[in-house]
């Protein structure tokens, strides 16, 4: 049995009018969007050199190296393997845990993002899963930091306190030597530009890149002192967070653009504005509307 539903028709007269007046209008939004979405590739670009920067040459003096992936670094400082810098180095499971009905967090490469880890939304395993991949290594511990080898290779975020999880194989587990390299700083630099350089050298496969355990062991990180490395992370985690609530800002404008043009279609349809009429620019008419929303929201 078929099913319709109605639309207006107006004459075609009109409806080249309404078609002409929505092809510029949106193109106006669009043209919004489009600036603003290069404004996200602009802080992700600026925050990868400062990261990249600092965790290279530091704030003080630099030195020539002659190494390939860092060819200056701060004085003094040293490079060594992500393997010698741990205590640890595993990856997950490598197995498939029952999900049905779980209640125990299991996280893979999809719930690491910008340095959060998602517990919540994640999928779940059953207790007796969850045993066992406790006793064959595969739960990180605070101060954990976690480095995804499956699919978005490089994303990385630290284990904090009060977290409890199992992780999947797409996710390598490094247990940092507390003598030689601290979480925070370790994290920053499998966030800068040589590591992920290296790390793409390494990887394989083209429809589900990946980098081996073993390889990611093998990626080489700056090794300032212990002190300079607090110092440097302290001041990364700062220019991360005033970046990253510019993004939010960025995302939130973004959205409420999409709403505005999916508005404006909907109103120019149904015949709720006079496409006649040379009404404000669209784009003049959005960043009203924008002031207006963000006015209300404080």
């Amino acid at each position: 049995m078929l099913t319709g539903f109605s639309i207006p028709l107006p004459p075609v007269r009109v409806q080249q009018r309404i078609a002409d007046y929505l092809d510029h209008e949106t193109a106006e939004i669009d043209e919004f969007i489009n600036y603003q979405t290069s404004l996200l590739k602009f802080l992700d670009e600026k925050i990868e050199a400062q990261i990249t920067t600092s965790t290279s040459r530091g704030f003080d003096n630099h030195e020539a190296t002659g190494n390939h992936w860092y060819p200056e670094l701060g004085a003094g400082w040293k490079i060594g393997q992500v393997k010698s810098l741990s205590l640890k180095l595993t990856d997950g499971a490598h197995i498939s845990p029952v999900t049905e009905n779980g209640t125990y967090p299991f996280v893979s490469t999809k719930d690491v993002k910008r340095g959060k880890i998602d517990t919540i939304n994640c999928l779940h395993t059953d207790a007796s899963s969850a045993e066992y991949m406790i006793r064959t290594g595969c739960k990180p511990e605070s101060g954990d930091v976690l480095f995804s080898k499956d699919g978005t290779v490089g994303e990385s975020a630290i284990v904090g306190p009060h977290l409890d999880f199992v992780v999947a194989s797409s996710l390598v587990i490094i247990r940092p030597n507390p003598k030689l390299i601290t979480p925070s700083f370790l994290r920053m630099t499998l966030l800068a530009r040589p590591v992920r350089e290296q790390a793409r050298a390494f990887m394989k496969g083209a429809g589900l890149p990946r980098i081996s355990v073993a390889n990611v062991g093998r990626l080489i990180t700056p090794i300032p002192s212990l002190a300079e490395q607090q110092r440097i992370a302290v001041y990364l985690d700062d220019q991360i967070r005033q970046a990253d609530s510019l993004r939010e800002d960025v995302l939130h404008l973004i959205d409420l653009a999409r709403e505005r043009r999916a508005a404006l279609i909907t109103a120019a349809v149904t015949g709720q504005v006079d496409v006649t009429a040379r009404n404000k620019p669209a784009a003049e008419q959005l960043e009203d509307d924008i002031a207006q929303g963000l006015h209300r929201e404080n």
